[in-house]
């Protein structure tokens, strides 16, 4: 069986690559929509080494000189154009005139904890269909309301555009230790996540390991771990009627003062008060 522990030798890399084992990596997918939306920015959407746990689709509807830096390629976002970032990859945004796009922020994971956009070199780029444009349409749609036949309708859509990404997908190349233990880190958030233990999945040495991490990503393994709770919290208390005591311990806090004060410092209000400023559409 392949537990998070295995996840940075799951056999993305086997020589052995098939449809088949493609097809089984998606059909075993837990597929989780964390926004979708329609959005016109100008030169202020500009960020550098962002990192997230989660895949991001763009769909371009008209574009002046927009670009995303992520696989050690620049990429221009082009009208009539699908792109893809893979979850975890650092890339570099940046727009020079305006950018209108929907997008889907979505987390795809497959067996040993891998994101399927990690587990598969997809291509990043591919020329939108009438079905994706639609698809990311009624995706849209379907993420502002609420039931679960909306929910069905965006996991169906999302899926379909997707599986055209997967389509011409081969085995990830080889990852770096400090990449593959990023999807170890969000497997563990709910428990004990010892720097020293990631350290060892990794192959080096806990100084090492510490230094190299916060040469990568700008901070240490310990103030990466505590944001990703903190911002599965957040998600979790926007988008759920869990109880907060409930949600504490499922980032691996279960003392709610500890956790109230740690939110507190990260987001500047306290749990409840987060939650109560939802927007409609969050939930």
């Amino acid at each position: 069986m392949v537990t998070p522990d295995t996840a940075v030798s799951v056999d993305a890399h086997d020589s052995m690559w098939t449809i088949p084992r493609v097809t089984a990596l998606a059909e075993g997918m837990r597929l989780r929509v964390l926004m979708a939306e329609r959005r016109t920015v100008g030169r202020d959407w500009h960020f550098q080494g962002i990192v997230s746990p989660f895949a991001r689709i763009y769909l371009i509807h008209e574009a002046d000189r927009a670009t995303v830096h992520h696989g050690g390629a620049t990429h221009q976002l082009l009208p009539g154009r699908l792109h893809l970032i893979p979850a975890f990859a650092p890339g570099d945004y940046r727009c020079h005139g305006r950018l209108d796009h929907s997008y889907l922020h979505v987390a795809t994971v497959v067996e040993g904890g891998l994101d399927l956009t990690q587990a598969l070199a997809m291509p990043v780029d591919l020329e939108a269909t009438s079905a994706h444009i639609s698809g990311f349409a009624r995706s849209v749609a379907a993420h502002t309301r609420a039931g679960e036949s909306a929910r069905l309708i965006e996991d169906a859509e999302i899926r379909l555009i997707l599986a055209d990404f997967a389509a011409s997908a081969g085995p990830a190349p080889a990852t770096d230790p400090l990449a593959a233990i990023l999807p170890i880190i969000e497997a563990r958030l709910s428990g004990a996540c010892p720097v020293a233990d990631l350290a060892h999945l990794a192959g080096l040495h806990p100084t090492w390991f510490s230094a190299r991490f916060r040469q990568r990503y700008g901070t240490t393994p310990k103030a990466w771990i505590m944001a990703r709770r903190l911002e599965r919290a957040a998600w979790l208390l926007r988008t759920t009627n869990q109880r907060i005591e409930a949600i504490a311990a499922a980032v691996g806090m279960p003392d709610r003062g500890y956790f109230t004060r740690q939110f507190s410092r990260r987001f500047g209000l306290g749990p409840a008060t987060w939650r109560a400023n939802a927007q409609p559409g969050d939930r």
